[in-house]
């Protein structure tokens, strides 16, 4: 079984999806009322300037 409920990633659409319903998860459960607020994922590195090993300018890219 698995737990995780995870899934392959086919195509772009997929990789869309993805980011977004994690970054959007605790809002929707929630637990915090918007997204830049719940300090548990990666959008305030993706937004902010620090040092990160996130792609962050691929991810910009692909939201434009």
């Amino acid at each position: 079984m698995d737990y995780l409920k995870r899934s392959m990633m086919n195509d772009s659409a997929d990789f869309t999806s993805y980011v977004w319903y994690v970054h959007k998860n605790a809002v929707h459960h929630q637990l915090t009322n918007s997204i830049g607020e719940w300090p548990y994922h990666s959008y305030r590195s993706l937004v902010s300037d620090a040092p990160t090993s996130l792609l962050r300018e691929e991810v910009i890219e692909w939201f434009g």
